[in-house]
C-alpha cells in the first residue's frame, strides 16, 4: 500500500511539474477595416484547432494567450472576409486588416 501511494506520489508531482514549466506566449495586435481604416470592435480571434478565443474591443485590440509557439489565428466577422493570420514568436504583434465581404453585405 505503501509502495502505491509513493509511486501516485511522484506521479502527481512529475505532472504538476511539466503544468508549470508549460511556457505561456501573448499574441496581441489590432483589427481594422482595410477600406475604411477603422477599428473593428467585436471580431473575434480564435486560435485554430485549439479552444482559445477571444472578442476584440471597442478600439479594435485583442490579447491571446497560448502554450503553442507558432499557429494560426482565424479572425472573422459579420459582414467581412474571415482571414487567416499565422504568428510565431518573432511576430507576436499583429494587425490584421479585414476585407468587407460585398456577398453578405448585399444578401441582407
Amino acid at each position: 500500500m505503501k509502495l502505491i501511494k509513493y509511486c501516485l506520489t511522484v506521479v502527481l508531482m512529475v505532472y504538476g511539474c511539466m503544468q508549470v514549466n508549460a511556457q505561456q506566449y501573448t499574441v496581441k495586435g489590432h483589427v481594422y477595416d482595410l477600406q475604411a481604416g477603422q477599428a473593428l470592435g467585436g471580431a473575434t480571434i480564435a486560435i485554430i484547432n485549439v479552444p482559445i478565443s477571444v472578442i476584440s474591443d471597442d478600439a479594435g485590440y485583442f490579447e491571446i494567450k497560448t502554450s503553442h509557439p507558432e499557429a494560426t489565428l482565424r479572425v472573422s466577422m459579420a459582414g467581412y472576409r474571415t482571414q487567416m493570420v499565422r504568428f510565431t514568436p518573432q511576430h507576436r504583434e499583429l494587425n490584421i486588416q479585414l476585407e468587407a465581404d460585398a456577398v453578405s453585405l448585399n444578401e441582407v
